[in-house]
């Protein structure tokens, strides 16, 4: 990112600006936000301001934050003061701390007070949005210090902007992998923005006091390490937090966050103080982060593979058992479902061997003959007994 200014009068004071940057991930797995806000001390010599994204950026993807900053606590919380937001009009309305004067929130038109424009780069466009003269106008008019606030739903190409995702290299052979992502922020880093934006800022840079990054991550994600130390780290308040992150009180086209999604979110702070010796103000922030991932597809191929594998051993299974030990036998049950006599009985089965049932005929047989013959014998007997007695 860049930011520049167009001076109402070449060669008065630099207007002095401190810079607020939200980044807020892990929202959804299709868009994340960025919210910049400007802190103007004095806009006296400002007829218009600039900002420079290297991703293409439409009018339709940002939005005001003014009137969301006015809802319930959300000052608090942006802050981190006790800041209340006074009567104001359509356009501004002004805060105190303590019932002291703090600063006036402009409430930006989007479609009025923002111009963007499109900018040839490789591999992809970038875009320059400029911050226009009827904001201006405002603010000086309004005197004193005045603060914007706007919020940039990055998705499609934008999306990751600011992060790049490194996976193990086995991780199609593993059903779950430690994914590393590592999320660098860069502010008026000259080396980092093509020519044509160099040329157009050339000395007309704003005096940055001090500029506060803020990156918001899923509790999930294990902070592995940062390019300098954090100021602090801590959990959002779903309270405080909820009511800004949804858009109250203008709820038309923004994402309705539950506040569920809010107490999971951790939010890691970064701040640089610079002062007037230090030269052209650029700021870069570092960070990695690791989380384990769970290939579902992999679990589902897994399981395909153990079902088919089950099914082939169980039909070899079932042709081993339903044929004979023996060489040439038959098996036991045919397709047909018919039972093989000759195999069951060679098999020592229910039905007896053949010789076993010539045997036991042998035997039933003799049995038979001298049951018979002691019949005849009887007979004979009494009719010899019979003949005597006549």
């Amino acid at each position: 990112m860049a930011l520049w200014f167009d001076a109402i009068e070449v060669g008065a004071p630099t207007p002095e600006l401190d810079l607020h940057v939200n980044l807020w991930r892990d929202l959804s797995a299709d868009f994340n936000f960025l919210d910049v806000g400007f802190r103007l001390a004095d806009p006296t010599n400002l007829l218009r301001f600039h900002l420079f994204f290297p991703v293409p950026v439409g009018l339709a993807s940002i939005s005001d934050l003014g009137a969301t900053l006015r809802y319930g606590e959300t000052l608090k919380a942006v802050f981190n003061d006790p800041v209340v937001a006074g009567s104001g009009n359509a356009t501004s309305y002004p805060t105190e701390i303590d019932g002291k004067p703090h600063l006036t929130v402009q409430m930006l038109d989007v479609g009025r007070d923002l111009a963007t424009e499109p900018l040839a780069m490789t591999p992809v466009d970038g875009t320059i949005v400029t911050f226009g003269d009827g904001l201006c106008d405002r603010m000086r008019a309004t005197g004193g210090c005045s603060y914007v606030r706007i919020r940039i739903h990055l998705d499609g190409r934008a999306r990751d902007l600011f992060s790049t995702e490194i996976a193990a290299g086995d991780w199609r052979l593993t059903t779950a992998t430690s994914v590393t992502e590592t999320t660098e922020f860069r502010f008026n880093e000259r080396r980092s923005y093509p020519d044509a934006v160099a040329r157009r800022i050339g000395d007309s840079v704003f005096a940055i006091g001090r500029i506060h990054y803020f990156l918001i991550r899923d509790l999930e994600q294990q902070l592995t390490g940062q390019h300098s130390p954090l100021r602090n780290v801590r959990r959002l308040e779903p309270a405080l937090w909820t009511p800004y992150l949804q858009g109250e009180p203008i709820r038309t086209g923004t994402w309705r966050a539950p506040a569920k999604v809010i107490s999971r979110l951790a939010i890691y702070h970064w701040s640089t103080t610079f002062g007037s010796d230090d030269g052209p103000p650029s700021f870069t922030a570092f960070a990695s982060f690791r989380s384990a991932r769970v290939h579902l597809s992999i679990y589902a191929v897994a399981i395909v593979l153990l079902g088919a594998m089950g099914s082939v051993l169980a039909a070899v299974l079932s042709a081993r058992l339903g044929t004979a030990s023996i060489p040439g036998s038959q098996p036991l049950l045919p397709r047909d479902g018919r039972v093989n006599r000759t195999n069951l009985e060679q098999r020592g089965g229910l039905l007896p061997r053949r010789s076993d049932r010539r045997r036991r005929a042998s035997l039933q047989g003799g049995e038979h003959r001298r049951r018979s013959g002691a019949q005849h014998a009887s007979l004979r007997s009494r009719k010899a007994d019979h003949g005597r007695s006549r």
